[in-house]
């Protein structure tokens, strides 16, 4: 049963969450999900420890993985039957990237279901993670319907992506199966990876694949800043970045589809995991970034604890605002015509700043964030 806390009459009826989630009032006019103070897992720390490990250092793992078949492929000193095995051990690799394992099927297989629903939920606990949604007569009225929420900011990994996931619970349940996180194809090209995000209605994000979750009348979730924003993170966490000023192809999206765009921020995302991100004096700022179009990402070491992919366990809130108003469209004028666009990136940009700076204090004095004071559009 969801917990439902001080509701008042004025307001519509909170929505129902999964059982190891409660929902409350927050605000005059919003709600907040989180993980119930009984949903923490009774798996022993090295175990939760080792799972996270699984959902973040397949990265690590798969660079050791191809680095170390190649070096005793080439290396001199192999004989004929470690070749062999090298040569193994990278057919594997490559076999694991291109098989999906019904990873884009709906429904998602059960045994796939099964996985990640565990390694999300505890996810969420881990930091933890809550969610809060702004504009409960929105929610109530258009919660099923098709929308665009436009998350910032990247950070080294979006982690808070798990929060919009069906298996996390940590959205009502009348919006969580119709809900799907567009993230990098980068991420679909490491095995295991590609598996438990795909599992978790997770997709290569692009315009097509953008067009068709909101054909289906469902939300797509997208971080328009994307990994280039990991380019602009050099003044040691002074500021949060996001690199919004030449994205604009979502807001036409939104447009195009005649759909809600809303702002979302997560608050306390980036002091979860230490980063080094190669430049000056070894390489200039320009060599590092074409490097970075050149392979697709930007290249990067990232750790948390203990040396490990394992993020710290600090809190996160991630706060999805009302949608955007949209400019009133002109008679005679497309509906994505330039002016509209501009007008309404100008007002996205304005609301999602606006929605840092609202919730960025309370997050820290409520639930210890860990966050700088201000947010930077580049």
């Amino acid at each position: 049963m969801s917990s439902r806390v001080n509701q008042k009459s004025e307001h519509p009826p909170l929505p129902d969450v999964h059982a190891h989630n409660v929902i409350a009032e927050y605000g005059d006019d919003a709600m907040v999900i989180r993980p119930a103070p009984n949903a923490k897992s009774n798996l022993p720390f090295w175990a939760r420890f080792a799972l996270m490990n699984t959902w973040l250092g397949t990265m690590h793992l798969s660079v050791i993985w191809v680095l170390t078949s190649i070096t005793f492929l080439v290396a001199p000193a192999s004989t004929v039957y470690t070749r062999l095995l090298a040569l193994a051990a990278l057919a594997v690799f490559f076999t694991l990237s291109l098989t999906e394992l019904g990873c884009f099927d709906e429904p998602i297989p059960r045994f796939g279901y099964v996985f990640t629903n565990f390694i999300d939920k505890m996810c969420c606990n881990w930091f933890p993670i809550e969610v809060i949604l702004e504009g409960r007569k929105h929610w109530h009225d258009h919660g099923v319907g098709p929308r665009i929420i436009a998350y910032e900011p990247h950070s080294l990994l979006p982690l808070g992506f798990i929060a919009f996931v069906t298996e996390s619970g940590l959205l009502p349940k009348n919006m969580a199966a119709r809900w799907y996180v567009c993230g990098t194809s980068a991420i679909f090209r490491v095995p295991i990876l590609k598996h438990l995000w795909g599992w978790s209605q997770t997709r290569a994000v692009s315009k097509g694949v953008m067009a068709d979750i909101i054909k289906k009348g469902a939300t797509a979730v997208v971080c328009p800043g994307g990994v280039a924003e990991c380019m602009h993170m050099t003044d040691n966490g002074a500021t949060e970045v996001a690199f919004l000023n030449k994205r604009k192809g979502f807001v036409k999206l939104a447009l195009e589809h005649d759909v809600p765009l809303c702002p979302s921020v997560g608050i306390g995302q980036t002091a979860t995991l230490d980063f080094y991100i190669p430049g000056p004096p070894l390489f200039s700022h320009k060599a590092v970034e074409k490097f970075a179009r050149f392979i697709g990402f930007v290249p990067l070491a990232f750790w948390g604890i203990m040396g490990c992919p394992v993020p710290h366990r600090r809190p996160m809130r991630i706060v999805v605002g009302r949608p955007v108003e949209v400019p009133p469209q002109q008679p005679g004028e497309d509906a994505a015509s330039e002016r509209r666009i501009e007008e309404l990136h100008r007002r996205y940009v304005t609301a999602l700043t606006e929605l840092y700076d609202r919730h960025r204090e309370l997050a820290v004095r409520e639930l210890g964030c860990v966050a700088p004071k201000k947010l930077r559009i580049v």
